[in-house]
């Protein structure tokens, strides 16, 4: 039995994209007779089990917490005092801005602290630290520092150029700062896991002194235990669209998508459900359309009742990301594994999901980029419209996807 120990975000039962692809690897390694435990973010020195996993929770920053709150309240005053942190972070970073991507020193040792401490308990075989927070990564590479006898795994869920907070003009510097950063963590540590769509960045020259440790990897979010699978419409119920994510405004907008089903709502006969799941910090866009009949927000619910939400719906809706968008939502996935049909919303010419969602045989795509609304209410409603679907093969879709898995 080797004991396996995982640095991530959010956790089940609330988990985050990052912390579902750690449950779902979580379960094999138990199931193939490890342990786990998990170090995450939550309430402060909690210790619990969820299923045979073993957690430690770690208070949130404080923009997090605050960005929570507002989250869930959606109440103006939260949202003021969270913009007005912001602006003092904005400042604070230019203290830290040669620490970048490390710009949460203080959490970051509590992590090491508490790893450490675990270690010392547990006599950990393996550390598997996930990149977005930065903060696991520092902690994990501390760690290998001084537990050089410890395999380390440093796990880029998200890609750390793809979100820019120094602006265009000074990209090439928020390069220079995430390429040194990178040197350490890719000599320090044993092993270095990107997703596919950073490989164009990895396999550069440049990162030819770490290219026997860096390995690429597809999202584990494929399952195949979702409920017995049925696209039959239900014409009393109406048509239900359901949307599954974070959606901020700024990197994943639900405006166009709305505005679109707006206009569909009223010229269907039938009556159309959008149904939201997930935080929706976009105050603006939750406060126009929340009074209205044919939406419907539900914020953020636990992860094991995500798959009855999807098995109600009648088409799965996925908005891109607009700034992230060589960032795969890693969400899709368990879209796919629904053999649902899916209308995907595309904010960017160059998003590296579409690639995904070509393999996928029952898929509408909408390039929301181009704006064209006459053509892209007239394709929603033709798709929607449609009493018959090629219902795709669990197996053949599950053999497309086997990396996901």
């Amino acid at each position: 039995m080797l004991k396996y120990l995982f640095l991530t975000s959010e956790f089940v039962p609330n988990a985050d994209a990052s912390g579902i692809c750690v449950y779902n690897v979580s379960r094999e390694l138990i199931k193939n007779g490890n342990k786990v435990i998990v170090i995450c973010e939550g309430k402060k020195n909690i210790h619990r089990f969820y299923e045979d996993i073993e957690i430690y929770e770690l208070e949130p920053t404080m923009f997090k917490l605050l960005k929570i709150k507002a989250g869930k309240t959606k109440s103006k005053k939260d949202f003021f005092i969270l913009s007005a942190f912001k602006v003092l972070r904005r400042i604070g970073k230019a203290f830290t801005l040669f620490m970048f991507p490390n710009v949460s020193p203080k959490r970051a040792k509590k992590e090491y602290m508490l790893l450490e401490k675990i270690h010392k308990k547990e006599k950990l075989d393996i550390v598997v630290g996930g990149f977005r927070p930065s903060e696991s990564i520092e902690a994990l590479t501390k760690f290998k520092s001084k537990y050089k006898n410890v395999k380390t795994i440093a796990v880029y869920w998200d890609l750390v150029r793809s979100q820019n907070p120094f602006g265009k003009k000074l990209f090439p510097l928020m390069d220079k700062l995430c390429y040194h950063y990178e040197k350490k963590v890719f000599n320090i540590n044993s092993k270095i896991l990107i997703p596919h769509s950073g490989e164009e960045t990895y396999k550069n020259k440049r990162f030819g002194f770490a290219k026997e440790k860096i390995f690429y990897f597809d999202f584990p979010v494929f399952t195949d235990a979702l409920p017995e699978i049925n696209n039959e419409h239900n014409s009393n119920e109406g048509i239900n669209l359901t949307c599954i994510g974070t959606i901020d405004g700024k990197n994943r907008s639900a405006v166009y998508f709305l505005e679109l089903l707006e206009t569909l709502s009223k010229q269907s006969p039938q009556k159309i459900n959008v149904h939201i799941i997930g935080n929706f910090t976009d105050l603006k866009t939750y406060n126009e359309y929340k009074d209205k009949s044919f939406v419907k927000f539900y914020g953020a619910v636990d992860y094991d009742s995500v798959p009855l939400y999807i098995q109600k719906s009648d088409f799965l809706v996925n908005l891109g990301n607009k700034e992230t968008y060589d960032m795969i939502p890693s969400k899709i996935f368990q879209y796919f594994s629904s053999c649902k049909p899916i209308i995907n919303f595309v904010a960017h010419k160059g998003d590296k999901s579409l690639r995904y969602f070509n393999k996928y045989s029952e898929v509408l795509n909408i390039k929301e980029y181009e704006k064209n609304k006459e053509n892209d209410i007239s394709e929603l409603k033709k798709y929607i419209a449609r009493t018959e679907f090629s219902i795709p093969d669990f197996e053949n879709v599950k053999e497309l996807f086997e990396t996901n898995r």
